[in-house]
């Protein structure tokens, strides 16, 4: 972290670059955003005073960033939707693209928000192969299992050849005979409900 990131700042401040200036949100507007209408922290049964700036920062980070509570080097805003640097990168230009408003989760990410959500992912995608001289990247989502943050976003890892990371999320494995069968056909049933 540079000495400029991590210098003191006033409540609802951040250095967060979007079009090439300061991101600067009021901390009186907090609880007048997308992110905190006090329901995050009356699901928790936590206090849901708008004004106290813990009740979202304690439980989603994406939240408080886009209420300006939290710093973060913001690399794209708009109405819709934030992206930031994750704070702690896989590789440096690990982005993490976010909706604006308060969605926990890809079960309850609107079909609406998710063409433009990826769009931006793309972009995000492209802009580090340029910037960077990233060969390509990888393009993540944990949904409820290992997502650390209780609002949906996409991870935008800039990838390079031979860069180390080839089957570093998962290993690979065989089915048994037949089972591929089985679980395609309740997956198919499945679908049907959902």
């Amino acid at each position: 972290m540079t000495a400029a990131r991590s210098a003191a700042r006033p409540l609802g401040t951040t250095t967060g670059r979007f079009a090439s200036e300061a991101v600067k949100v009021p901390a009186r507007e907090w609880g007048r955003g997308p992110c905190d209408d006090g329901a995050m922290a009356e699901r928790r049964g936590a206090p849901s005073d708008p004004a106290d700036p813990a009740v979202a920062t304690d439980t989603d980070v994406v939240c408080a960033i886009v209420a300006g509570h939290l710093d973060a080097e913001i690399v794209h805003r708009d109405d819709g939707f934030i992206a930031f640097l994750d704070h702690r990168p896989v590789f440096p230009g690990h982005v993490l693209v976010c909706p604006v408003a308060h969605i926990a989760n890809l079960n309850e990410l609107d079909t609406a928000v998710m063409g433009p959500l990826l769009a931006l992912a793309r972009r995000i995608s492209l802009a580090q192969q340029t910037a960077l001289g990233a060969d390509g990247s990888f393009v993540a989502l944990n949904n409820i299992v290992s997502q650390s943050v209780p609002h949906v976003h996409l991870h935008v890892v800039p990838r390079r050849r031979h860069d180390g990371l080839h089957g570093f999320l998962w290993p690979r494995q065989r089915y048994a005979d037949g089972q591929d069968t089985e679980v395609a056909a309740a997956l198919r049933a499945a679908l049907t409900e959902v």
